[in-house]
C-alpha cells in the first residue's frame, strides 16, 4: 500500500471522525434547543393562562363534588380555551390543570382540570363527565416540587422543569401562580408536554443524517452545517431580540415566519415587546410613588398612613394671559420643556413628583432633611428655568411647607393615585399661590428646620384661607439677594 493510499485512508478517517463528532454534537444541540423552545412555550402558556383565572374561584374548589359549582365552570372554560387556542397555533400541551396546596401545606391537590379520557388523545371532555369518579381528580393529592414551593411563596414569577420521567411518560412541565384580586396566591396553573414523540422524531432524523454521513462524509458535514444554521440561527435571533428588549429596545421585531414552536415563541416575544412598550408609555402618566405602589402589589385597603413630608408647589405666573392667543402646540411644547427642567431639579434632590396640575407641579420630599432638599430643589428650578421664563415672558412662584399628611391610594375603582392630602399640602399650595414671580415662600416650620442653611427674609404674618391663625411667611434669598 502506497503513501497515497495511507493519506487517503487517514484523510477519510479524520473526516469521518470529525463528521461523527459534529453529528453527535448537533444531535445534542438540536435536542436541547427544541426542549428549551417547548419549555419557553409552556411558560408563556401558563403565565398568560394564570392571569385569566380568578384566585377566588380556585379557593372554592377542593373536593370532587365542587365540579358542579359555577367557579369550576369558569375555570373549565379557561382551560378549554387555552387548549383549543394553542392547538390552533400548532402547539398542543398534553394536559393542563390547576393545583392548590393541601391543608397540610406539604403537598398539592387537584383543584380543576379537563375531564378528558386518557385513552383518547387530546380529548377535552365536558363538565358533566366529571360525574365519573374515575375521570374526576379534584381533591386528589399531587407531589409538591421545589419549583412549586418557590412559586407559592412568591419567590418566583413562573417556572418549568427539565425533562423528567415518571410512570406515565417523559415530560416537560411549566408552572405559574394564580392570584386573587388582592394579589394572594391561591393555586398554580400547570401544563405538561410529553416529549417522547419529540425526542423519537429527533432520533429518527439523526439516523438519516448518520446514513448520509457514512455514504459521503463531506456531504454529511455540509448537511450538518446547513441543519445547524437552520436551527441555531432563529434561536440566536430570538436570543438577540430578548437581549435588546432587556436593554429597553421595545421596537425589536422578529420577522421570520415559522409554523413550529420557534415561530410560536417568536410571535410571543413580539407581543411581549409591544406590551412592555405600552406599559412604559403608561408609566409616564402616573407618579413614581404610584408606580412603586403598583409594582409592590400592596393592598389598597391597608395602604393609608400618616407621614411627615415637605410639600412643594411650583406654579407659572400669568400663564392664562400667556396661553391666550398662542398656538396650542407651542403652549404644550413650552410646558413640557418647563416640566422636564423642573423634574430634573426635583430628581436631583430625591424628590417625588406627585402630579402635574395644569401649569403647576406638586412635589413631595421624605426624610429628615426634606425641607432643605425642597428648598435646594426650588432654587435650582429658579436658576434652570430663568432663560425659558425670560424667553417666553412668564415667571414661577414656589411655596414650601413641611408637616404631617395622610398618604394613600385615592381615586375611583378605575383610576387611582398614590398621593398625599391634609393641611400641610393645603398650606404649601396657599404659599405658592401667594408667591410672586421668582419668589420661594416657606412657612415658619420650614424656616425653623432650615434657617441655618439658607438666607431668608421674613415677610411678616398673613391670613391664609383655610387657617384660623396668622401664618408667618419667609422668602428664601440666594447669595444675599432676594429669590425673585
Amino acid at each position: 500500500m502506497g503513501i497515497r493510499q495511507y493519506l487517503s485512508i487517514a484523510t477519510a478517517t479524520v473526516i469521518l471522525l470529525t463528521s461523527g463528532f459534529v453529528a453527535g454534537y448537533l444531535y445534542i444541540f438540536i435536542r436541547n434547543s427544541t426542549i428549551a423552545d417547548v419549555r419557553g412555550a409552556l411558560e408563556i402558556l401558563v403565565s398568560s393562562g394564570a392571569l385569566m383565572i380568578a384566585g377566588e374561584d380556585i379557593a372554592e374548589l377542593s373536593s370532587k363534588g365542587d365540579f358542579e359549582k359555577s367557579s369550576y365552570a369558569r375555570v373549565y372554560g379557561v382551560l378549554r380555551q387555552l387548549t383549543v387556542v394553542n392547538a390552533s397555533k400548532g402547539f398542543r400541551e398534553n394536559s393542563i390543570y390547576v393545583l392548590k396546596p393541601a391543608p397540610n401545606n406539604e403537598e398539592m391537590i387537584f383543584a380543576a382540570h379537563l375531564p378528558g379520557n386518557s385513552n383518547t388523545a387530546y380529548h377535552i371532555g365536558e363538565i358533566q363527565d366529571m360525574a365519573d369518579p374515575v375521570r374526576n381528580y379534584i381533591g386528589n393529592k399531587y407531589h409538591m416540587t421545589a419549583v412549586m414551593r418557590e412559586i407559592m411563596s412568591d419567590r418566583r414569577a413562573f417556572g418549568s422543569t427539565d425533562i423528567y420521567t415518571d410512570m406515565y411518560g417523559t415530560w416537560v412541565s411549566a408552572y405559574a401562580p394564580i392570584r386573587t384580586k388582592s394579589g394572594k396566591i391561591t393555586g398554580i396553573l400547570e401544563a405538561d408536554y410529553e416529549v417522547h414523540a419529540l425526542t423519537a422524531r429527533i432520533n429518527q432524523e439523526f439516523v438519516y443524517v448518520g446514513v448520509a454521513v457514512m455514504l459521503s462524509a463531506l456531504f454529511g458535514i455540509g448537511l450538518m452545517v446547513m441543519l445547524s444554521r437552520r436551527i441555531s440561527r432563529p434561536i440566536q435571533i430570538l436570543a438577540d431580540a430578548v437581549d435588546r428588549i432587556a436593554h429597553g429596545d421595545f421596537k425589536t421585531g422578529i420577522e421570520f415566519r415559522r409554523g413550529d414552536e420557534i415561530g410560536y415563541l417568536g410571535d410571543h416575544i413580539n407581543s411581549m415587546a409591544v406590551s412592555l412598550a405600552e406599559k412604559l408609555r403608561l408609566s409616564r402618566y402616573v407618579s413614581a410613588e404610584t408606580m412603586q405602589r403598583v409594582a409592590g402589589s400592596l393592598d389598597s385597603e391597608h395602604s393609608a398612613e400618616r407621614a411627615r413630608i415637605a410639600c412643594m408647589f411650583a406654579d407659572v405666573r400669568g400663564f392664562t394671559r400667556y396661553s391666550d392667543g398662542r398656538d396650542p402646540a407651542h403652549v404644550i411644547r413650552v410646558l413640557n420643556e418647563l416640566f422636564a427642567t423642573e423634574a430634573s431639579c426635583v430628581n436631583l434632590f430625591a424628590g417625588s413628583i406627585d402630579k402635574f396640575i395644569g401649569d403647576e407641579i406638586m412635589v413631595t420630599f421624605d426624610g429628615e432633611d426634606a425641607s432643605a432638599r425642597a428648598i435646594r430643589s426650588a432654587i435650582h428650578i429658579k436658576e434652570a428655568t430663568e432663560q425659558l421664563c425670560s424667553r417666553e415672558g412668564f415667571s414661577i412662584g414656589i411655596g414650601i411647607h413641611e408637616g404631617e399628611v395622610i398618604r394613600g391610594d385615592l381615586g375611583s375603582s378605575t383610576r387611582k393615585d398614590y398621593t398625599v392630602i391634609g393641611s400641610t399640602v393645603n398650606l404649601a399650595s396657599r404659599l405658592c399661590g401667594a408667591a410672586k414671580g421668582g419668589q420661594i415662600l416657606i412657612s415658619e416650620e420650614v424656616y425653623r428646620l432650615t434657617s441655618s442653611g439658607f438666607q431668608t427674609t421674613r415677610l411678616g404674618r398673613a391670613k391664609v384661607k383655610g387657617f384660623l391663625d396668622l401664618i408667618s411667611i419667609y422668602n428664601v434669598t440666594e447669595n444675599g439677594k432676594q429669590a425673585a
